[in-house]
């Protein structure tokens, strides 16, 4: 009896498919990990991104302002209207208010609001509002104009959330919020999802 290794099988011979000079050339292109993958419709759901590098999502982000001035009653906590996108991506003010923020995606976001008080002097508020609700805000006393308000907070939003901002004043009388981008804006820019 013959060993397995003794079989009387054919032993086939060892030859390329074709001739090694015939292969395709192997280029490999030089790439950078760090390059951006936009997601300009939002089609990519939470899940998605969440699996995604943060180098790999570029600019979730946007920043609306006021145009012109806009008067604020006194001891009353108005809604700052925004009327103008300086810039946006991936990112949209919401249906029900053009002057609020929409996040599109669960994560941690920048939130950055300047304000810029042009008349009056007293006390002044401007504050951050998460679905109609003040959460975060920064309290000033002014002796003159304009006297900014300068707020930035970094925090988890859910999707779907609403981010606005309010102004507030005691000082007697009404008051204005300058107009134009240098003055007064919002902006949100997505850190990292959750």
């Amino acid at each position: 009896m013959k060993d397995k290794d003794e079989r009387d099988v054919p032993v086939p011979e060892w030859r390329p498919v074709r001739p090694f000079t015939n292969f395709p050339p192997i280029e490999p292109q030089p790439f950078d990990t760090r390059d951006s993958t936009y997601i300009p419709d939002l089609s990519v759901g939470d899940p998605k991104v969440a699996k995604m590098s943060v180098r790999k999502l570029r600019g979730v982000g946007i920043k609306i302002y006021r145009s012109a001035a806009q008067t604020i009653n006194d001891i009353t906590e108005d809604d700052i209207v925004y009327d103008t996108i300086s810039w946006q991506r991936g990112m949209d003010t919401h249906p029900q208010s053009s002057s609020a923020l929409l996040v599109p995606h669960t994560g941690v976001y920048l939130v950055s609001v300047v304000n810029a008080w042009n008349t009056g002097t007293g006390y002044a508020r401007t504050s951050i509002a998460l679905n109609g609700i003040s959460v975060e805000y920064m309290a000033t006393t002014t002796t003159g104009a304009p006297a900014f308000n300068n707020l930035s907070v970094v925090n988890n939003y859910d999707a779907g959330d609403m981010i606005e901002v309010y102004g507030y004043h005691v000082t007697g009388g009404t008051r204005d919020i300058s107009g134009g981008e240098q003055y007064n804006s919002l902006s949100a820019v997505m850190l990292f999802s959750l």
